[in-house]
């Protein structure tokens, strides 16, 4: 359904086509975040820091060869905002790099994750409510500033203020290490685009949430292009008989992120474990039925999960929803022990929608 706006060139008219999202649309000013300016070489403390020329650049899709094979490997892991042992693709690979005795790994989290139990140090990290931040969104067009609610508990701190003390106590002078979040959400908005012409700070303080100054009609995609490529997992240039099946993860009705995996209530309102769905036809072809623990195999993995025959998946897909914690699923394994590194010609994306998969009823010895 989502291709018809595009076959239709429906996407081209208010309230028709299909959205992603609107992160796109926020013309914040970046050029200070994350050091870009450092690497243009434009700053104004020229002197103070200069990027490493040999430094790797590792896309997360490929965290599992980056930590296994490498060289020189890599030594130091700094986590943050994620959770990669389940997230990212070919976990098997993962898990394997994450318990190299020579690999150093500190984690910033506010619950035990499945990758935080592989850290040399966990440090607490706030919660979104316990420091000052400024949301752009990937559902709406409003900016908006949220202050703390209440102060962080125990020793937990903000991930900026960890970076902060890292490079006090590494004696860089680089100014923009040190700024606070009110200081980077100026430099954010000190832009000319005229979709934030009136937008500061002190009037996002004032008012909570401010809504971009977006031209009416509003048409981003006016101009198209679409393009249709599917991935070769998904129609194979060579045939794979053993996977005939393909796989789709998309996220359960509760669950966005991994970042829900963990509260009890969310996990018991989506069946309290992961299952797979499955349609009768391909069921029937199997001598799956409902209830019935199977094993899904791919080119990369193994895992065992519960059967659901459903008319939900078109025959030659089957469904696992939700990016669910590993210690949920009935073997104990992330649904990316099945999925591949492989990137997307476009953007370096992963193609964990795609995965060529079979799925055998468990045979109990």
């Amino acid at each position: 359904m989502i291709l018809l706006p595009a076959l239709l060139g429906a996407w081209r008219y208010p309230g028709c086509g299909a959205m992603l999202s609107t992160s796109g649309a926020f013309p914040l000013n970046k050029r200070f975040l994350g050091g870009r300016h450092l690497l243009e070489g434009d700053h104004p403390h020229e002197g103070y820091f200069r990027p490493n020329p040999r430094a790797r650049a590792v896309n997360m899709n490929a965290l599992g060869t980056a930590l296994t094979e490498l060289d020189p490997p890599i030594r130091v892991l700094f986590v943050f905002n994620t959770n990669p042992l389940v997230v990212a693709p070919n976990t098997g690979k993962v898990r394997a790099g994450l318990e190299r005795e020579d690999l150093f790994t500190v984690v910033l989290e506010q619950v035990m994750t499945e990758t935080a139990r592989f850290a040399d140090y966990l440090l607490p990290a706030t919660f979104f409510y316990e420091h000052p931040d400024l949301y752009t969104s990937y559902g709406h067009y409003y900016l908006s500033w949220n202050e703390p609610l209440s102060p962080p508990a125990g020793e937990a701190r903000p991930n900026t203020w960890v970076f902060r003390e890292l490079a006090r106590r590494l004696g860089l002078k680089e100014p923009t290490l040190y700024w606070t979040a009110e200081e980077v959400a100026e430099s954010l908005l000190a832009s000319d685009h005229p979709y934030l012409e009136g937008i500061t700070l002190e009037r996002l303080k004032r008012e909570g949430f401010v809504k971009l100054n977006l031209p009416r009609p509003f048409l981003p995609f006016a101009q198209g292009p679409v393009r249709f490529s599917p991935p070769p997992e998904v129609i194979p240039t060579e045939p794979l008989p053993e996977y005939p099946l393909i796989l789709l993860t998309p996220p359960a009705h509760r669950f966005l992120n991994t970042t829900y995996g963990d509260v009890k209530a969310l996990v018991e309102a989506e069946g309290g474990e992961p299952r797979l769905l499955i349609h009768p036809e391909d069921a029937e072809a199997r001598g799956i039925r409902s209830g019935m623990l199977v094993h899904v195999l791919s080119p990369w993995g193994r895992i065992t999960r519960k059967a659901v025959v459903s008319q939900a998946p078109i025959p030659g897909t089957v469904v696992l929803e939700g990016t669910w914690w590993e210690k949920w699923a009935p073997d104990g394994k992330g649904v990316n022990h099945l999925t591949s590194e492989r990137l997307t010609d476009l953007g370096g994306g992963s193609t964990f929608h795609s995965t060529p998969v079979e799925v055998e009823p468990l045979r109990l010895a």
